[in-house]
């Protein structure tokens, strides 16, 4: 009876224990569900929820680094693992971000001023043990020539801790681009994904060595080229960021037809309206058909800027189209 009772009592912990256990693991599977979905401060929300979660650490580095996970679930997990060891890094480029937008350069919408501006904060730690300095001058049979030096200068331990910033900061990025992006104009859109880009692909320095981590963004920049709720200057932007082979191009000549005679893109001063419009038309005259020839000749695109563009692609694309028929 003894031996039976003690059994008893074994199998009544055990079973607290696999219960509480069950209701931990749940407790965390919400917190992070919450993180995927949540936008702005309700995401804001649901990561410090997450943090208070006992051994969230460990349940976060199971899904980075599982292969059975979606894409979107390790990317997410990367993320808010990075936030959690360096918070202030996250919270500095919120910062940096918002006052980046106040810029007069990105409110003028220069082009290229909004993306570079954002990568060079994702390069701000070291990424090499080596820098490059200018040693004597030396007279050769091009004239004078600086010689260039590669002196060591920091230590492996200094460029790890680089490298694990600038993926941090790559993180912020993304995670910027996911959860706080939604009042974007199309130009600082157009500039994220310019961003995305490069962080997929990552850079390269002169001796070929990367001099970026690698963060998977290619997903993200498919789903803005298909989302249909986006501007038509954001989907082409995103559709000509990705491989021409994975793009169908019916989709994106009809997506360019679209710009032309879109009502949103009327304002020639607006740098975005007339760098999509002029895009567009650069297009046509490049790689448009003779059915695309035909169908520009049957629109009439207002205001007169905009019908100036298309009668200038017209004109060119009847050029090369000839000369092709010729050499045939």
């Amino acid at each position: 009876m003894k031996k039976y009772n003690t059994i008893r009592r074994y199998s009544y912990t055990c079973s607290i224990v696999l219960y509480a256990h069950l209701a931990m693991a749940d407790s965390l599977q919400t917190s992070f569900q919450e993180c995927l979905t949540n936008q702005s401060t309700h995401y804001l929300q649901a990561v410090t929820n997450l943090f208070k979660e006992s051994d969230s650490r460990r349940f976060l580095s199971r899904l980075a680094s599982s292969d059975r996970e979606t894409i979107e679930v390790q990317r997410q997990a990367q993320i808010v693992i990075a936030r959690m060891e360096r918070p202030e890094l996250f919270n500095e480029f919120s910062r940096s971000i918002e006052e980046l937008r106040k810029k007069p350069d990105a409110v003028d919408c220069r082009g290229a001023y909004f993306s570079s501006c954002l990568l060079k904060f994702t390069k701000m730690g070291l990424e090499s043990e080596y820098v490059r300095e200018k040693g004597e001058r030396h007279l050769t049979q091009n004239g004078w020539e600086t010689e260039e030096l590669k002196i060591k200068k920091y230590s492996p331990t200094d460029v790890e801790k680089g490298k694990a910033q600038n993926e941090a900061a790559q993180l912020a990025l993304v995670e910027y681009y996911l959860k706080f992006s939604s009042n974007f104009s199309d130009y600082e859109m157009t500039e994220m994904l310019s961003c995305l880009k490069t962080l997929e692909k990552g850079n390269v320095s002169k001796d070929g060595q990367r001099i970026q981590g690698h963060v998977v963004t290619k997903d993200l920049i498919e789903t803005a080229a298909a989302d249909t709720t986006r501007t038509i200057p954001v989907r082409i932007k995103a559709m000509s960021l990705l491989p021409s082979n994975e793009v169908n191009m019916r989709t994106f000549s009809e997506l360019e037809f679209a710009a032309l005679t879109d009502p949103a893109l009327h304002d020639e001063n607006n740098k975005t309206h007339y760098s999509t419009v002029s895009a567009v038309c650069a297009f046509f005259i490049d790689f448009g058909t003779g059915d695309d020839l035909s169908r520009l000749e049957t629109l009439a695109p207002k205001p007169e800027w905009r019908r100036r563009l298309v009668d200038e692609a017209i004109h060119a694309m009847k050029g090369r189209l000839e000369k092709s028929k010729l050499k045939k």
